[in-house]
């Protein structure tokens, strides 16, 4: 497929236009890319609240540690609430600082 001259300068023009469009971008990118780097502590400012679960884990364990306790389970839930203890209660709340 041959170009004449006036279609060859116009793919010409509208690739140098795409590319101008590129590098402004990438220099967008590249300039986002430094912030982070100079403060990380922006890094963290998208995740959410620990604390709820931290709270839920012992909240949850503290309740069925209670029910044992209160005789109010079965004997067989013993040993499903202390691996419940240990998963979910121990492992949320390290999870949640």
């Amino acid at each position: 497929l041959l170009f004449t001259g006036r279609k060859k300068s116009r793919l010409t023009m509208d690739t140098q236009a795409e590319l101008a469009v590129l590098k402004a971008k990438v220099a967008s990118l590249q300039a986002q890319v430094e912030g982070l780097q100079r403060n990380p502590s922006s890094w963290t400012q998208n995740i959410g609240n620990p604390a709820p679960l931290g709270l839920l884990s012992f909240g949850m364990t503290t309740l069925f540690l209670m029910y044992i306790d209160m005789e109010w389970s079965e004997g067989g839930v013993k040993e499903l609430v202390i691996a419940y203890a240990l998963w979910y209660g121990g492992g949320g709340q390290i999870i949640a600082g």
